[in-house]
Order: structure tokens, then sequence, then C-alpha cells
């Protein structure tokens, strides 16, 4: 994700803009060259314009005939001290450049949250640069008035779209506590897989003569959806986090940052210490006394010179707790994914193979060490590594897609039946898991952009963190938990922010 941001003067005919610098993050998705155009005091509307550019844009038109996309979303806030709000887009009227499409939600969520941006013809991967994309933003809808000073953030996340309509296989495949082998094949959720395991006191995957969720719309990975390329990187959170008040940064990080930070020289703020634990490098100035919101920053290198190019924020972020992967989710306009899309966005519709990985077989290297070692470019040091799991690389988690090359094949990159990354290993990716009976009340409903008071997700069917579980293991853990079927951490949510735990979003 990237963003930049700038500032109008709607009262005025021409526009003062101030941009910030370029950032380039795991996933190598940028945005620049961003104003506002095109005010229409009548409808209370004007255009977003930007450039966008993401690296191995693909639509293929055989195989899982899938593509990615570029999930695109809107900030601003009212006057330099104003609090950064959630841009309301209108449902129609953008101009998407180069014949390329855009998708516009508000057809099955008429909150107008966000735009995907995709490629519109097949072909192989390649770089998709937009020149002169155009959003239309109903700001009269957002209740800026004409005489606003506005300042305008734009965020782009790399997605993967997930064909809907194809039967699929959970389980089967090997693992502790893997479901029965049981084939989706309704988009309504009326059959769901059995399992062992035991969460809330309830034994067996479900209750006594639970035979599906408890509503209509769980989200069973039938019908298709989009899920986040790679793993919620540190890059991606930090922006997050400076887009809140004091009172939510506060509770989005370990550090108690509610009466200042006096006692240390710095303070990295995911796993609250004075150094780097775990290649977490997201920190704060070591002093504050105001109320103000912290402004944030990497800097793995620990150097005191902030987002440098080796300064780590292309590395998945981990320390996150339940809470903390809902409210980025939230914020982006995105969703918690279930455990069943989780298999779906793994194993794809072919037939589950026993004890295999998210690359559909049972190779499996593990990564030893890097080389550029918290850069964009971070890369095994060795050759035929395709995961990271059991300490074998001791420091933390690696930079997201580390394993995928231009050259590389689904075993090579280790990545997922449709091009997801990181699904086995790195962090565990955190889920909705249907084997209990709060998380069966799921209903997949997408985050709205905006967080409570308290910097917590505010949609109400969403899962408290004693709800929700873990699946595809971490850097800390056996081989055994990266397979695809295995479920032996499903009942392990909660509130902790542990130095394995990460997440993704779907939508």
């Amino acid at each position: 994700m990237i963003s930049h941001y700038t500032r109008i003067h709607l009262k005025f005919a021409t526009f003062l803009f101030i941009f910030l610098p370029s950032v380039i993050l795991a996933n190598n998705i940028s945005v620049d060259g961003i104003s506002l155009q095109n005010r229409n005091k009548l409808t209370d509307q004007v255009q977003v314009k930007f450039n966008l550019s993401w690296n191995n844009s693909f639509r293929t038109a055989s195989g899982p005939q899938n593509f990615d996309a570029a999930w695109v979303f809107v900030k601003y806030k009212i006057g330099i001290n104003g609090t950064w709000k959630h841009a309301t887009l209108n449902e129609g009227g953008h101009t998407i450049p180069a014949s390329q499409e855009g998708i516009n939600m508000a057809a099955d969520q008429p909150d107008s949250r966000g735009l995907f941006i995709i490629r519109s013809g097949s072909g192989a991967t390649s770089t998709l640069t937009l020149q002169n994309v155009l959003l239309l933003w109903n700001y009269g809808t957002d209740g800026v008035p004409d005489e606003s000073k506005i300042y305008v953030k734009v965020f782009a996340i790399e997605m993967v779209n997930i064909p809907g309509g194809s039967d699929f296989n959970v389980g089967g495949g090997g693992g502790t506590s893997a479901f029965t082998s049981t084939t989706i094949s309704t988009s309504n959720a009326t059959t769901a897989p059995s399992g062992s395991g035991s969460k809330g006191g309830q034994a067996g995957g479900y209750p006594t003569g639970q035979t599906a969720p408890t509503n209509s719309t769980w989200p069973n990975g039938y019908a298709t959806f989009f899920c986040m390329k790679y793993e919620i990187s540190q890059g991606q959170y930090r922006d997050f986090l400076n887009t809140l008040t004091r009172t939510q940064q506060n509770n989005r990080t370990e550090t108690n940052l509610a009466a200042g930070i006096t006692s240390v020289t710095n303070r990295y703020v995911m796993s609250n210490t004075s150094t780097i634990s775990n290649r977490n490098g997201i920190r704060c100035l070591a002093t504050i006394h105001t109320s103000d919101p912290i402004t944030f920053y990497c800097d793995l290198d620990n150097d005191g010179t902030y987002d440098e190019s080796t300064d780590g924020e292309w590395i998945a972020c981990n320390f996150l707790s339940w809470e903390d992967v809902e409210a980025y989710l939230d914020w982006a306009g995105l969703r918690p994914m279930t455990e069943l899309e989780y298999e779906k966005v793994s194993r794809g519709t072919v037939s589950a193979v026993t004890d295999e990985y998210a690359w559909g077989n049972t190779t499996i290297n593990a990564l030893l060490s890097v080389s550029a070692g918290g850069e964009a470019s971070e890369i095994t040091s060795t050759s035929n590594v395709n995961a990271v799991y059991n300490n074998n690389f001791s420091a933390g988690p690696a930079r997201t897609g580390i394993f995928a090359r231009g050259s590389s094949d689904r075993t090579t990159s280790g990545s997922g039946y449709y091009g997801v990354m990181d699904l086995s290993g790195n962090l565990w990716e955190q889920v909705v898991p249907i084997s209990n009976t709060n998380a069966r009340g799921y209903t997949g409903v997408a985050g709205n952009g905006e967080l409570n008071a308290d910097g917590n997700a505010d949609v109400a069917s969403w899962l408290a963190a004693a709800d929700a579980g873990v699946r595809g293991g971490s850097w800390t853990t056996a081989s055994s938990t990266l397979r695809v079927s295995d479920r032996s951490s499903i009942s392990s949510g909660g509130s902790a922010r542990n130095n394995n735990y990460g997440g993704r979003g779907v939508r």
C-alpha cells in the first residue's frame, strides 16, 4: 500500500498542492501525482487525480482465469489539525485510462469505500502503469463545506481475484484437527466441513447437530472475492497509524502512548522495546509530551534516520493482535478472511494432496539467510527456498513475497493456487474459524473505512478476539503447521501481540 497527500482550498479556482515523497512498498505498488480538479459546486463533487503502477500485474485466460487488482481508496481531513476520514466515492463517473477497468463496489456494497482497478486484457505478468486516474469523490456526502482547506491521501493495496462458482475441496490434506474432506458446492454455506479441534468448550468442528453457519451469508469461499496478495507490511501499518488520533494510536500499538514517552532513547512501538525485536522496525520519537497524533516511522537499521531504503517497511508486520488486524481492515474497507476462504485461496479448485503446503505439494525448503536485508529487494541468499518456518531464519519474518521472481513457478515462489503469497509460513494468518458459535455468526460485511473513537473496528458482526483463530504457520513453527489443512491452532485467537502473528484481508 502507498499513499501521497495533497492539500486543496476548495473555495479557490486554482489549487495549492503539498506533495510527500514516494514510497515503494513490498508489493511495489505506487501512487504519485495527486491533485484535485474539476470541482462541481452544484453536485458537491471533485475528481481525485493520480498515477498508479504496480509490478507483475497479470490476467490469465487459462488455468484459474483470474487477475490481480489494485484496491484504491481515499482519505481526507479538513485543516492541518483535522481528523482523517474515509472519502465516499461516487458509484460511477470514474476515469480509468488506457482502456483498463475499474470495478466500483457500490453495486454490491453501496458504501462506495473504494475501487478495484484491473488490467483489461489477458497476458503475461508485467508492470501496469496508469497515468491520470480520476476518481469522483462526493465530498458533499461527507459533509465537507466548499470553504474548506482539505488534505487528501490516496492508498492502494494489491489484491488477487479469487474466482467463484466452482466446487472446491476443504480438508483431506492431512494435518492436525483437519476438516474431513468435503466439497464446497453452494454459495450460501449450506455445505460445510466437519473437523476435530475445539473452541469455546465445543467438541469437534461443530457442536452436535450443527451442519452449517448460523447465517446464509457466511463466506465459505464459493462466491467470488478478492484477497490481499501479501500479508500486511510494516510500511502499510505505519501509514495506517499515521492517520489515527492519539487515542486510537495508543490502542493500536503495544507501547503506552497516552502520557508520552520520556524514559528511553527510542521506542519500537509494536514490541514495546527500545531495540529491534524480531525485525519489527516501527517506531516513534523518544520524547513525546503533547496529546497530538504521533508520527510513526520505519527504522529497522536503528540509525535514527527514518524510512530509508534499508528500514524494513517491506517486511511482513508481526506483533499484530486480532483487534489490530480488524482495525486495519475496517479502515481500508476490507474484511477478515474465513478459514474456508484460506483453504480456497491456497488450494484453488484442485483436489487435496496429502500434507500439501499452499503451493500444492510437499516440497519445502527453509529460508536460512537473506541478502539486502530490510530493502525492497530483500531476497534469500540460497536457491530453492520457498518458506519461512521453524526458526531457520531466526531473526523474524521476511519481506512479503520474498520468494517470487520472474522465473519462479508456484513451488519456488511459495504461491497459492491463484498467486497469493506467503500463505504457508512467515506469519500466522488470522482468520474467522467455523468451529465456534460466535464465529459462525460472521456475515462477511466489509469495513466502512472508519474506526470508533478508541481505534477499534466498528463493524457489529465482526468477531471478538477470543473467537478468532490462526492458520498457515509462521517463522517460528514446525513445518507441519504450514500445511493447508492443518488446524492445530484454530483455537488460538486472542488479544496478545505475538511476534509470529500477522494478517491480511479480503473483500
